[in-house]
């Protein structure tokens, strides 16, 4: 993530060098200033997560409660999809997290959807992507 805002801030100081150059300037200072964010509104990240997708209705609520547990590093981190090789993992975590939380029925058919839905995107990402069809051919 560095890397990106890196290249915006190189990209914006080389525009502010063409400005200035164009205006007369025959040298350019740079100095680097901390940058704060302040957040105006606080979405959260689970809308952004895959398993947002899957656990969306009200029935799913304790499941939200717990990636709301989270730190906003992990909370983040699972914004971004595995790659091969990292959707077991993925899984695994989920394990860890939900069984303590949730009532056993409730436990085993979230992991039955997070299953589910792991396994349907690595075959799709093995088949190539989607044959054609469009996205909502296959999300359900």
């Amino acid at each position: 993530m560095n890397l990106l805002q890196d290249i915006r801030a190189v990209a914006g100081t080389f525009g502010a060098i063409r400005a200035a150059r164009r205006a007369g300037a025959s040298s350019v200072k740079i100095t680097a200033q901390p940058v704060h964010t302040i957040p105006v509104i606080k979405t959260g990240y689970w809308g952004q997560t895959m398993e947002g997708c899957l656990f969306y209705s009200r029935q799913w609520q304790a499941v939200r409660d717990v990636f709301g547990s989270f730190d906003e590093d992990t909370q983040r981190a699972l914004t971004f999809t595995p790659e091969d090789g990292e959707w077991p993992d993925r899984v695994r975590f989920w394990q860890r997290q939900l069984k303590p939380a949730l009532p056993s029925e409730m436990y085993h058919a979230a992991m039955l959807k997070i299953i589910r839905w792991y396994a349907r995107c690595v075959r799709r990402r093995k088949e190539g992507g989607t044959n054609g069809q469009s996205p909502v051919d296959y999300v359900y």
